[in-house]
């Protein structure tokens, strides 16, 4: 696990350390404090698909960047047709905005590299008009070439190359042919159990939830998911999707019911508690960030969703980063902690701007406790 964290010119951090990290964290703070950025730096602490063929950190950054939707759309035309291209402003990415300092994030644990985000710089390719993005950090280089398939006017997985500009304000992805295929270097491709997963406000877990079902079909981390969904719905028995020519759907089996009834049909806060808990029994052993937890689920939902969550946590070593901006997420989180045999599972920081620069102020579970019963705002 993560038990400490430093973050140096990243976006708001100038220069921050946290330490005493616990397994399941609540980051809380006001808006602009940097709680989501806090989340976005341990992912890229974490992201090891710069391992595998197809990705790398490069495609990290621009993946949060596409997340944040921090890109300029621009139509480009030819005498044979438009194209549309991206350009990710990469100047976010760096604290006040200055590219030609470096970014590091890191932690003691030696289990976990460091991260180096350091000037980029323009390196040619051998393909005309294209670059490569490269930093002083091998694992950034974009390095893939097109291969031909054996079917004509087809291209097998092929490149994006990124293009900076002179000034260093963005990356344009510049694909060489139009019908590549969907997997072009900047899509993230799921080869793997993921050592972390990051679940921002427009995270898509559904189509997750299809891909990854079947390491969890048939077996107890089922049973955990139909625990979950119980918590909106006690009369839930079975959870299952379309196998057909139609369009496909995740479905619930609910007492009483004949016929199966679309997730889609049952509210936010269904679809949200089966996004929380299918993502948590994946990462056995890994890292779960999630920006503002308690969306779409009502109040009274929340105690029974942290009671689930920290006993997943614990059981599958989980560990668990989440952001709030409501206090009756915190007194949800503090009433499930209560009810822990170990309350150290858990502790709250508050991301606080002391004399212009971020810190993290550190609230074990019973001084949480403390708060919550004194109405003492701890946001």
């Amino acid at each position: 696990m993560i038990r400490d964290l430093s973050i140096k010119n990243y976006r708001c951090f100038e220069d921050f350390k946290v330490d005493g990290l616990a397994q399941v964290n609540l980051i809380v703070g006001n808006n602009n404090s940097g709680k989501t950025s806090f989340l976005e730096a341990i992912y890229i602490l974490l992201d090891k698909s710069y391992y595998y063929k197809f990705h790398n950190k490069i495609t990290t950054l621009i993946n949060s960047l596409k997340l944040r939707k921090e890109y300029l759309s621009l139509i480009s035309e030819d005498s044979r047709e438009s194209k549309t291209m991206k350009l990710y402003l990469i100047r976010h990415l760096f604290h006040k905005y200055q590219i030609n300092k470096t970014i590091d994030i890191f932690c003691n644990n030696d289990f976990f590299r460091k991260v180096q985000i350091t000037n980029l710089k323009l390196e040619k390719s051998k393909s005309k008009n294209l670059h490569l993005l490269t930093t002083d950090d091998e694992c950034f280089k974009v390095n893939y070439e097109f291969k031909k398939s054996n079917t004509e006017n087809k291209n097998t997985r092929g490149q994006a190359f990124y293009e900076i500009n002179q000034q260093g304000t963005y990356i344009q992805e510049t694909p060489e042919n139009t019908n590549q295929t969907r997997l072009n270097g900047i899509e993230r491709l799921i080869l793997y159990t993921p050592d972390s997963i990051f679940m921002p406000l427009n995270y898509d877990y559904l189509d997750d939830i299809e891909k990854n079902w079947d390491l969890i079909q048939l077996t107890p981390k089922e049973d955990k998911v139909i625990e979950a969904l119980k918590i909106i719905n006690p009369d839930i028995e079975r959870i299952g999707f379309t196998v057909s020519q139609y369009t496909k759907q995740i479905r619930l089996k609910i007492k009483g019911e004949r016929q199966p009834i679309p997730l889609s049909s049952m509210g936010q806060g269904m679809n949200r508690i089966l996004g929380l808990i299918t993502t948590a029994v994946i990462l056995e052993n890994g890292v779960l960030l999630i920006d503002e937890i308690e969306t779409g689920l009502h109040y009274e939902a929340q105690t029974d969703m942290w009671r689930l969550l920290i006993k997943t946590a614990e059981e599958l070593n989980v560990q668990i980063f989440a952001t709030t901006h409501s206090w009756d997420c915190i007194c949800a989180y503090q009433e499930a902690l209560e009810d822990m045999e170990n309350q150290s599972v858990g502790k709250l920081f508050r991301l606080d701007d002391k004399y212009g620069k971020l810190r993290a102020v550190e609230y074990k579970a019973d001084e949480i406790s403390i708060a919550v019963d004194q109405g003492i705002e701890v946001r």
